[in-house]
């Protein structure tokens, strides 16, 4: 999949990239201390970032990253709203995993651009790269 930006789309991308890492930062070990104790303020600090990359992403057209943090949060958003109440290790483990992949995607739109030309008006990146399907149904089925 390819995206077509503008120049001042691109600084905007730039800066979510940015917070994106930032919000990721800790994330993994707040999802291993949620197997130990399910807490809600954990999860929200959880759920929160997730959230937020979503709503970002969407905005910005970045259709696969907007896509997957979507499943993602649907499947915190269960967790918050007690539909999931049990923490086992399966659901650790696919929250690390959507983590990762969630992580990689972002590395993987900051590398694209990295290796544009900035300077021009419409600048072609493409985003995919990164096999994300097995993981993302498996959150869908969860």
């Amino acid at each position: 999949m390819k995206l077509s930006i503008s120049k001042d789309e691109t600084l905007l991308i730039l800066e979510f990239l940015a917070e994106s890492k930032e919000h990721l930062d800790g994330m993994e070990e707040k999802i291993l201390k949620l197997e130990v104790i399910k807490d809600n303020e954990l999860v929200n600090s959880i759920f929160r970032p997730i959230h937020t990359i979503k709503g970002t992403s969407s905005f910005l057209h970045i259709e696969n990253i907007s896509f997957f943090s979507h499943e993602f949060e649907t499947l915190l958003d269960d967790i918050r709203k007690n539909r999931i109440k049990e923490i086992e290790p399966k659901l650790i483990d696919l929250l690390l995993e959507s983590l990762d992949v969630l992580s990689t995607m972002l590395l993987n739109l900051e590398t694209a651009l990295d290796s544009v030309n900035l300077a021009q008006d419409i600048i072609e990146v493409n985003v995919e790269g990164i096999e994300y399907k097995n993981v993302l149904d498996r959150l869908i089925a969860f």
